[in-house]
């Protein structure tokens, strides 16, 4: 599979894939606030579709912790969650 990964992650597809894996909802404007407090943003398309995103958040100067690591069920299982974390360490 060919996948696209950029380096920002929109509100309305963080919401739609921590639906789609199970995780309770959170306010829009949360989520929102929450994106733009990050230290990096990792969207990953596949046939223009969002499939997966990932976070790291931190102080930026010792401490960052990746987080919301979160794959559509039907991709789980195929390494798109392991190109999420190496895009967003490397």
């Amino acid at each position: 599979m060919c996948y696209k990964i950029q380096y920002n992650i929109n509100t309305a597809d963080f919401i739609n894939i921590r639906r789609n894996v199970g995780w309770n909802d959170i306010p829009y404007q949360l989520v929102e606030k929450a994106i733009n407090n990050s230290m990096i943003n990792i969207s990953v398309f596949y046939k223009k579709q969002c499939i997966g995103i990932g976070r790291i958040v931190g102080d930026n100067v010792l401490k960052g912790m990746l987080t919301d690591i979160m794959v559509l069920k039907e991709y789980q299982g195929k390494g798109e969650g392991k190109l999420i974390l190496t895009s967003l360490i490397n």
